[in-house]
């Protein structure tokens, strides 16, 4: 994976990078350590949560 984009799986990200997990939950998007599901994508969960996209 080169470049995080608005249209990644979040599953793509957390399966090469599960350390990244951690970046999600301070800014309100679900808990993925919890067992939370993580469907989607960047852009679809910062949508549902309300974080802007940089």
């Amino acid at each position: 994976m080169n470049r995080v984009k608005e249209e990644t799986k979040i599953e793509d990200i957390l399966e090469e990078y599960p350390q990244l997990a951690r970046v999600f939950t301070p800014f309100g998007l679900p808990c993925f350590v919890c067992d939370e599901p993580a469907w989607g994508t960047v852009g679809e969960l910062a949508t549902r949560h309300r974080v802007g996209l940089m």
